[in-house]
C-alpha cells in the first residue's frame, strides 16, 4: 500500500499567506470603521488635523460631561492624562517618563529649540527642505541665539541619507528630520548614528 500524501492534509505554505493577508485585511478593516468620515471620504489632512475617531469622540464628550458635573476634576483629568502617557509608552517600548504629551508638534518642537544652547562650537542644525513649514521657521528664529541654519535640497523628490552625511560634521548640534514628507509622502532617509551629530530629533508632519 502506498503511503497517504501528507501534502494533500497540511497546510500549503501560500494557505498561510492567505490567511495572514485576511487577518491583516480584517484588522486594517476594523481600525478604520472606528473612524466614521472613512465611509465617505478619501482623508488626506492628516499630517494637519487626524480624522476623528470613535473613541476620541467620545472621550471628548465625556470630558465635557465631568466639567458640567464635577466643575475642574483635575485629579480625575490627570489620571486619564498619565494613562494615556503610559499606554503609548508601552506601544514605542519606552517608559512613561520618557514622553510627554504636548498640545502639538509644534510646542514640542519649540521646547526642544529652547532649551540648546547655540554658543558652544557645535551650532549647526542639518534639516531637509521638506520639513513642515513650522518646523522650518522655529529653528530659523535660533539664528538670533546663535544657531547656523543648513538646508538639505531634495534629489527627485527625496533627500537621501547620503546628503545628510555630507552636511554633518563636528559643528553639527541636531538634525530634525520628519519621518514622513507632507507635501508627497516620501519617507525620510537618515542616517541614524551619525558619530558627528549630537543630537537628532524624528517626527511625523
Amino acid at each position: 500500500m502506498d503511503p497517504p500524501d501528507i501534502t494533500a492534509v497540511l497546510p500549503q505554505k501560500s494557505d498561510y499567506l492567505e490567511a495572514e493577508a485576511l487577518s491583516a485585511t480584517t484588522e486594517l478593516e476594523a481600525v478604520r470603521s472606528r473612524f466614521p468620515i472613512f465611509r465617505n471620504k478619501i482623508y488626506l489632512n492628516s499630517c494637519s488635523q487626524g480624522a476623528l475617531s470613535d473613541a476620541v469622540e467620545a472621550s471628548l464628550h465625556e470630558h465635557i460631561r465631568t466639567w458640567h458635573e464635577d466643575g475642574s476634576p483635575w485629579d480625575k483629568w490627570m489620571d486619564h492624562y498619565e494613562a494615556a502617557r503610559a499606554a503609548f509608552a508601552r506601544f514605542i517600548n519606552a517608559k512613561p517618563e520618557e514622553v510627554a504629551i504636548l498640545s502639538c508638534a509644534s510646542a514640542g518642537i519649540s521646547a526642544i529649540a529652547s532649551a540648546l544652547d547655540f554658543n558652544g562650537p557645535r551650532r549647526k542644525v542639518v534639516m531637509g527642505e521638506f520639513e513642515f513649514p513650522t518646523m522650518g521657521q522655529i529653528w530659523l528664529a535660533q539664528q538670533s541665539r546663535g544657531a547656523e541654519i543648513r538646508f538639505i535640497r531634495a534629489e527627485g523628490g527625496r533627500i537621501p541619507a547620503s546628503s545628510y552625511a555630507n552636511e554633518i560634521d563636528e559643528q553639527t548640534l541636531i538634525v530634525p528630520v520628519t519621518g514622513v514628507c507632507f507635501m508627497n509622502g516620501a519617507r525620510s532617509s537618515t542616517c541614524w548614528g551619525h558619530p558627528e551629530s549630537r543630537l537628532c530629533t524624528c517626527g511625523r508632519n
